[in-house]
């Protein structure tokens, strides 16, 4: 998929093909798929899966964390005939975790929301939100419909909305805003908060340079 690196300053991965939006187990199957269609990753000794939570493994009967990770590991390792290291860095509940742990290098500097920033952070300090700010990872409820029953995304858009006047409208976008928050995200400060799913794997992967 399409998604940035996380380098700050660094705008974007090599892409496959512009897969913005695809997520869960339809993202698992695009990157299987791409797997199958193209021998050259046959070369390639690390395969860095990103993407949100979405709760997933809150589903009745769903595996860990760990099994889920060594189950497709083993997938890949069948597809390409060979053992790589594989690793997913998941944003737990949504990337949005990530964005409000390191606020002054993404919702802060969003310019759409120059002239709210103050207002939208004294909302989410006033929200169910920052019952979770501290462990913010455990957000989200439960496993429903496909994804949490409680979505951050969906709140935060919440937020903004009531802040909206009849001059202006201020919407929230992961494809629009999100982008260039995870540009500016600095991987560090995000490692520090998010200690469940972020920063074991980012440490890992900082070993492997």
């Amino acid at each position: 998929a399409n998604k940035s690196n996380l380098k700050k300053g660094r705008m974007s991965s090599t892409p496959i093909r512009n897969q913005n939006g695809i997520t869960g187990d339809d993202l698992v199957s695009e990157m299987k798929s791409r797997l199958m269609m193209n021998p050259g990753f046959y070369q390639f000794e690390l395969i860095l899966l990103i993407d949100d939570t979405d709760c997933r493994f809150k589903k009745d009967g769903a595996p860990s964390y760990d099994e889920w990770v060594r189950g497709l590991e083993q997938q890949i390792k069948e597809i390409l005939g060979k053992q790589v290291v594989f690793e997913a860095l998941l944003a737990s509940p949504e990337i949005e975790a990530w964005f409000l742990v390191d606020w002054n290098n993404t919702f802060a500097s969003e310019p759409e929301y120059r002239e709210i920033k103050h207002h939208l952070r004294f909302l989410i300090s006033k929200s169910d939100i920052n019952h979770f700010i501290h462990n913010i990872e455990e957000y989200g409820g439960a496993y429903l419909n496909g994804s949490c029953s409680i979505k951050l995304s969906n709140r935060i858009q919440d937020i903004l909305l009531s802040i909206s006047t009849s001059r202006k409208q201020y919407l929230y976008s992961k494809r629009i805003h999100g982008v260039g928050m995870l540009a500016r995200l600095a991987p560090e400060n995000v490692a520090d908060r998010c200690r469940s799913y972020f920063a074991p794997i980012y440490r890992r992967l900082l070993e492997l340079r």
